[in-house]
């Protein structure tokens, strides 16, 4: 039917294709990444904007930086979505994205966003942006988007190292904490 120099030419193309569509497949990946992270980068600067204008720890709900919560100094909005819930919101993507507090390392203590997480007065206690858990759902962060960010923010040294980190919760389905300001004291 086809005559040598058409198949070779088929042949040819479909590897050009091939190649060409895991290249695509990898910048899209990257670019998800990417983007994911700026988000997650801009929560914790609206919350280190928030400890600094009010000299007052966040409460951790999602609207106290987007409304004022009657808290002096507040200068806000510090965060620019355009719904949320109490305690988190959605980003473009679907996934869900907030804020927890969590005592200290090493990593296998519990996460909490609890007030009272970080209540010892020697205890180390950080903000972290967290991707994929909330009351509402939320969209499944797939676990290479997950790996992608340890990389780009760690250089991929682990699951419980570093300032990106994930859990794996039931389902499977996987959580990820990128590190913020530290609570004051």
């Amino acid at each position: 039917m086809f005559g040598l120099d058409a198949r070779i030419a088929l042949a040819i193309f479909g590897g050009l294709t091939i190649i060409t569509g895991a290249a695509l497949f990898a910048a899209i990946r990257q670019t998800a990444a990417t983007s994911l992270l700026v988000e997650l980068e801009d929560l914790n600067k609206a919350v280190t904007q928030y400890l600094l204008d009010t000299g007052t720890n966040y409460g951790l709900g999602i609207q106290d930086l987007l409304v004022n919560p009657s808290v002096a100094g507040w200068n806000g909005p510090y965060l620019k979505v355009e719904t949320a819930s109490v305690s988190s919101y959605r980003n473009q993507r679907g996934f869900a994205i907030r804020t927890l507090a969590y005592s200290a390392d090493p990593w296998s203590a519990t996460l909490t966003d609890a007030a009272t997480a970080c209540a010892a007065v020697d205890e180390t206690c950080h903000y972290y942006a967290v991707v994929g858990l909330s009351a509402l759902g939320g969209g499944l962060v797939p676990i290479e988007l997950h790996e992608k960010l340890d990389e780009m923010v760690d250089g991929s040294d682990g699951y419980e190292t570093g300032n990106y980190r994930m859990r794996e919760q039931a389902g499977p389905r996987y959580v990820g904490y990128f590190k913020g300001p530290q609570r004051l004291r």
